[in-house]
């Protein structure tokens, strides 16, 4: 708390959203010691800093302020309500905030910076807020006053409403278990893994379809499918790069030595260019030799290639 009312000191610190300092130590001792100007992003470093070299655990939070009410249930919030301020962990509590900040408040702070302000320390454990001694049968004695400037050297009570605070022996309702965070990430990342595989194949059999009323149209097809699965183990055709080309390059590695390629190939260039239309036996072979260039290209590519090829592309 003495911190904090020394960095809220008008007649020592003042806000500014105009100055810069550089991102370094240094700079954050040219605020504290010369500069005396900043926002909240000096003050809650300058505030987390302090803190930490009396060996306070502290931390920087990010957030937005709570904006202005502009109707019944509606707040605007708007990118200069953007903020930065301090959290203090205390057992029993979790982690409290501290505004360091000139100008700004924070209504979490309420119940246990107003306590300290009155110089009064009421603890639960050995009297009420009343002054009646709990260990002496109820007898009502008067708070216990602290010194002046000594306000705030023994713990602060946050209150009942403070944020985290739980019954005692109960775990911290707001504090996520590392390992349900594994979990829930182990579960995401599996997810994505099944999700992409099923998306492509689904987006190759739709890509079929549409196209399965026109012989034409199918073979092309199924050569755009062919080059993708292709390209998921290793061999796929190049940006402009012509079938014939593909083919010649395809073959250079001496992995298909039944002539699927050579057939698909000019299939897919009548169909593309030859005035007469294909048939529907053309396009089924298409999907053969297709199948069977993918089933031989397959056998020739190493097993993580075959089982991790659907998500990457060379």
């Amino acid at each position: 708390m003495s911190i904090q009312r020394h960095l809220t000191d008008p007649a020592e610190y003042h806000y500014s959203t105009t100055v810069s300092y550089a991102p370094t130590m240094q700079g954050l001792a040219n605020f504290l010691l010369e500069g005396k100007n900043g926002f909240c992003q000096q003050f809650s470093a300058a505030m987390a800093v302090m803190l930490r070299s009396l060996g306070i655990p502290a931390r920087v939070a990010m957030g937005y302020a709570g904006g202005n009410q502009v109707a019944a249930n509606t707040w605007s919030v708007m990118t200069t309500d953007l903020h930065a301020w301090v959290e203090v962990p205390f057992e029993g509590y979790g982690w409290l905030p501290f505004e360091p900040t000139p100008g700004k408040s924070n209504p979490a702070m309420v119940t246990y910076t107003s306590s300290s302000s009155s110089g009064v320390v009421c603890n639960p454990d050995v009297r009420d807020c009343t002054g009646a001694n709990k260990k002496d049968g109820g007898k009502k004695q008067t708070p216990h006053k602290l010194a002046p400037g000594r306000e705030n050297r023994l713990p602060i009570d946050p209150g009942a409403n403070a944020p985290g605070r739980t019954s005692a022996g109960d775990r911290d309702p707001g504090r996520v278990r590392p390992t349900v965070v594994l979990v829930v990430l182990a579960v995401a990342a599996a997810l994505v893994l099944i999700a992409i595989p099923l998306v492509r194949w689904f987006r190759r059999r739709r890509k079929l379809h549409d196209a399965a009323r026109e012989p034409r149209a199918l073979i092309l097809a199924t050569y755009d499918v062919f080059s993708e699965r292709a390209a998921d183990l290793g061999f796929g055709r190049g940006p402009g790069e012509t079938p014939f080309e593909y083919r010649r390059r395809v073959e250079a590695t001496d992995v298909l030595v039944d002539g699927h390629l050579e057939r698909l190939t000019g299939t897919v260039v009548r169909a593309a260019y030859a005035s007469r239309a294909p048939s529907d036996d053309d396009a089924s072979d298409a999907a053969a030799d297709a199948d069977q260039i993918i089933r031989d290209l397959r056998r020739s590519t190493p097993l993580r290639r075959r089982l991790f090829g659907v998500y990457r592309r060379d």
